[in-house]
């Protein structure tokens, strides 16, 4: 997508301290407009937990 604009923000725990606004075509179905959306970069790997270490809720 188009970076529409990139800006410093107080940093805060799960935060990266850089807020981004990125113009998408497409989106997920569950994603809304206005909303926060972590992301990541092609190259980082993404690992799944473990099945021992997810969390269900209460079963």
């Amino acid at each position: 997508g188009e970076i529409l604009e990139v800006k410093k923000i107080p940093v805060e725990p799960g935060s990266s301290g850089v807020q981004m606004r990125i113009k998408v075509d497409m989106m997920l179905e569950g994603y809304r407009p206005k909303r926060i959306v972590r992301f990541y970069p092609a190259p980082w790997k993404v690992i799944a937990l473990p099945r021992e270490e997810e969390y269900f809720g209460r079963e």
